[in-house]
């Protein structure tokens, strides 16, 4: 039978918490025939061409205002009893025309700052990872002679042929108090092909009912919205590793769009569906499926440019997709590849599991 992603994810999600309340199985892994696989990754993109669908976690203090034609979200928080706000809002402008000096500038000239240089800039942003994106953050305040004392903290990245910018602005005070609202903002976006709406507030129904068995020795660290899981991995003369468990509403733009995301992060050059179809395998165990990625530099020009390496299995189960993935240093992730599995293995919903 073929799965969609959607399934696929959803039946890799299951396979977890289904045999954390049941015997173990054996896991089997087998390579995707091309045909399917190609069918999978045609099901990740949409079919008219449209823009992938933008979703978020909203903090329920945040009020929602009008949107504009660039404007996917738009937002106001005022604390209680007082007379100051901040306006928060997502934006987005098609290829070339959201490059990051114009709208770093942009930003700049509502706090009445002179524009600045592409080497200025470069002093002033920071590039980070925030949940699955890759950010530029630029923090700005008024000068200490201006009337009012403001703030703009905000961040920039690109997701197919989209630019996307997000920002917090108004009293710094305020800007200040929110930081942490909106870093959090910022960790649960995602992207799905299929039609619908933001997530305003609340985690995903099924997070709550994800059973898994973590391995001996790994670290819990704190979670986010999406992401449910999170450990720290450590081995004596080796660079701290991290594995998660996300998940995101619908399909999370497939499977090319992941892998390629996935293999930007660790400084690998994207793969064509040919390639994608060649090197995944499948992962079975019980009634769930996984789709098996391991991303690491294999040529003696990736290992110039890549340190790091990626596990990844991708699992669709109820119109939700998970993500298992597991990062850092390719000596460090094979010695957990086992373990990995063994996770995996371990994956059930609490209200599918049985005996």
């Amino acid at each position: 039978m073929r799965l969609s992603v959607v399934q696929l994810v959803w039946a890799l999600a299951g396979m977890a918490l289904l045999l954390s309340g049941c015997g173990k199985s054996e896991i089997t892994s087998y390579d995707v025939p091309k045909e399917e696989l190609d069918e999978l990754i045609a099901s990740g993109r949409s079919p008219d061409g449209t823009a992938p669908q933008i979703n978020w976690l909203k903090p329920e203090s945040w009020e929602p205002l009008p949107l504009t034609a660039f404007r996917k979200g738009n937002f106001q928080y005022s604390p209680n009893n007082s007379d100051l706000s901040v306006d928060i809002s997502v934006s987005s402008l098609p290829g070339e025309a959201g490059q990051l000096i114009q709208v770093a500038n942009n930003w700049r000239a509502q706090l009445n700052l002179k524009p600045a240089s592409r080497r200025e800039l470069d002093s002033q942003l920071s590039n980070r990872q925030i949940g699955e994106f890759e950010m530029e953050i630029l923090d700005i305040k008024t000068e200490a002679s201006a009337e009012k004392n403001l703030r703009t903290i905000g961040a920039y990245f690109r997701n197919e042929d989209q630019s996307w910018q997000i920002k917090i602005s108004g009293d710094a005070e305020v800007v200040e108090a929110q930081a942490s609202q909106f870093y959090a903002f910022l960790r649960s976006l995602s992207f799905t092909k299929s039609k619908g709406v933001a997530i305003e507030s609340g985690n995903l129904d099924t997070a709550s009912n994800l059973k898994f068995e973590a391995p001996e020795g790994w670290t819990p660290l704190p979670n986010s919205p999406y992401r449910v899981a999170n450990y720290s991995i450590k081995i004596e003369g080796h660079p701290v590793a991290n594995f998660s468990i996300s998940a995101f509403p619908g399909e999370s733009g497939g499977i090319m769009a992941n892998v390629n995301r996935w293999r930007r992060q660790v400084g690998l050059s994207e793969w064509t569906s040919r390639q994608i179809a060649r090197k995944a395998s499948r992962l079975s165990s019980g009634e769930l499926e996984f789709l098996l990625f391991d991303l690491k530099p294999e040529t003696e020009s990736e290992k110039e440019v890549a340190s790091d390496r990626i596990l990844a299995a991708i699992l669709n189960r109820n119109n939700t997709t998970w993500f298992f993935k597991m990062r850092g240093d390719p000596f460090l992730i094979e010695t957990q590849r086992n373990r990995f599995k063994g996770l995996l293995n371990s994956v059930a919903f609490e209200s599918e599991s049985k005996g």
